[in-house]
């Protein structure tokens, strides 16, 4: 009984730890993710993703100069260009956290306790289905947090702008 304590206690422990401290490879920031940062060319970005990211036909854009990319090896992930540029970076898989450690399934309590500056931008519908946005200290970037049934269920970020778009392009 102590052993399987002990365990059990250690494990949760080094979930907690690899959960609170996310390397920077898998770390969503204001201004992007790992080596991806907002304002790369699409050109940078498929460098840094080689075989994973594609060029988007004109006629299959959301709007001239606006598109989505999900990269191959990166299930849960969409980038958005605007003009050949990375304007947000979308995520809805537990692989990537945010430098504070919020990441997919956790709680709008996780959120509070870790951006005590956050503010409920916009309510959809039932009190369980939020968006928080918090925008960074400079104000050209943001984090969106949507939930479902009180927890995250995407995080997106980059441009301020960008982010404040609730379909992405347009």
């Amino acid at each position: 009984m102590v052993i399987k304590h002990l365990i059990f206690g250690t494990s949760m422990v080094a979930a907690t730890i690899c959960f609170a401290n996310p390397s920077p490879a898998d770390q969503i920031r204001f201004d992007g993710l790992g080596d991806l940062k907002v304002g790369q060319s699409f050109s940078e970005v498929s460098k840094l993703l080689p075989n994973e990211v594609f060029p988007v036909a004109s006629k299959l854009r959301a709007s001239s100069d606006c598109y989505h990319v999900s990269p191959v090896k990166h299930p849960g992930m969409t980038l958005m260009f605007k003009k050949d540029h990375l304007v947000r970076i979308d995520v809805t898989q537990p692989l990537f956290r945010t430098s504070s450690g919020l990441g997919i399934g956790d709680d709008f309590n996780a959120l509070k306790l870790r951006y005590h500056e956050a503010v409920l931008q916009q309510q959809n519908g039932a009190p369980e289905q939020k968006q928080v946005t918090i925008v960074s200290p400079d104000k050209l970037y943001a984090f969106r947090f949507t939930f479902d049934q009180s927890r995250i269920d995407s995080i997106s970020a980059g441009q301020a702008d960008a982010v404040a778009l609730d379909e992405g392009c347009y």
